[in-house]
């Protein structure tokens, strides 16, 4: 048996975005040897992060500009 609880966005689990996002219980359903549903407390509207839940994405994104930054820079001394 395995429960997880929490606060989900789209494209974080696929069993979620398998799923209608409504409140109440699912119809329980198969997958592979597993039995599941899925209960909704509440669907909360989309809302801007805080820094904290932000904070992965924004150093991420950073670096990858960085490395574009960087290679842009290498190309030019090759050439």
């Amino acid at each position: 048996m395995k429960i997880e609880s929490g606060k989900f966005q789209k494209t974080d689990n696929a069993i979620i975005d398998s799923i209608p996002w409504f409140t109440g219980l699912t119809v329980n359903f198969n997958r592979g040897h597993s039995v599941i549903f899925v209960k909704i407390n509440r669907v909360i509207p989309k809302e801007p992060k805080t820094l904290v839940e932000a904070r992965g994405i924004i150093t991420s994104d950073y670096q990858n500009y960085l490395e574009r930054m960087e290679l842009t820079a290498l190309r030019k001394n090759i050439l």
